[in-house]
């Protein structure tokens, strides 16, 4: 593959980033929101109901996608097949080289 090729998939992967960033920082902020300016007793509005399943749905999507991000090289899992078994915190961080071919991000 070209550098052209593989910088398509770097941009891939570093939006797949912020995205998973962005559901972290909008869930707290949302549910702040609604506590502090809509409604302060935290009852199950119809809008707090939509807001979470809505933010629980882009969650989803974004951790099935980010789970499944492929070295553009080799083509196998980019966290590597170990990390990926005993999961962990690190499950949601993707690292800077490829376990498998060793590419890394940027060449």
């Amino acid at each position: 593959m070209t550098n052209d090729t593989y910088a398509e998939q770097w941009k891939g992967m570093k939006r797949l980033r912020l995205r998973l960033l962005f559901y972290f920082l909008i869930g707290p902020i949302g549910f702040a929101l609604n506590h502090f300016l809509i409604d302060p007793t935290n009852r199950a509005t119809t809008g707090l109901k939509i807001f979470t399943l809505v933010w629980l749905s882009f969650g989803i999507l974004t951790a099935v996608q980010y789970s499944n991000v492929r070295c553009p090289r080799c083509g196998k899992p980019w966290r590597g097949d170990f990390l990926r078994r005993i999961g962990g915190p690190w499950f949601l961080f993707l690292g800077r080289r490829c376990p498998n071919c060793g590419l890394e991000m940027g060449e």
